[in-house]
């Protein structure tokens, strides 16, 4: 499920128009790109948050890097170039650089998801050790 609507896309664009059906660019081609992208999104955040992410704030940052991932795709369907002012930059950068950045960030912990579920750090986990059993084997001495 994606962190953005179709209708979230079509608002970044003058003059497009999504078909119910057909050969042209429709619903289902962009809520497909919608939702693959999301896929991606999932994969990179939960490394560090429990998917799919809920908290309010994160959604609203998740909705963006959605929309900024999706829009060169669009724009390839339609023959437009993908760009877009970062005024932080200072520079001209493609939606996908702006989408890619902020993944980078959110995955090195410099962008921090401040209401979403952070994933528990451990890796390691063993039933003896939670239930503080008593190993069965001495140390130096012979048992076998």
């Amino acid at each position: 499920m994606g962190y953005c609507t179709t209708t979230d896309i079509t608002n970044r664009f003058k003059n497009l128009t999504l078909l119910v059906s057909g050969d042209g660019m429709t619903v289902a081609k962009v809520q497909a790109l919608i939702d693959d992208t999301a896929a991606v999104i999932d994969a990179r955040v939960g490394k560090a948050y429990e998917t799919p992410v809920t908290g309010t704030e994160a959604l609203k940052i998740l909705k963006q890097v959605n929309i900024w991932l999706v829009i060169p795709d669009v724009q390839h369907m339609l023959g437009q170039v993908a760009t877009a002012k970062d005024e932080r930059a200072g520079r001209e950068k493609t939606y996908a650089e702006m989408g890619e950045s902020h993944l980078r960030q959110i995955e090195s912990g410099q962008l921090d998801l401040s209401d979403a579920t952070r994933k528990s750090t451990s890796t390691f986990s063993s039933g003896n050790v939670n239930a503080g059993t008593e190993p069965a084997f001495l140390k130096n001495t012979r048992q076998w």
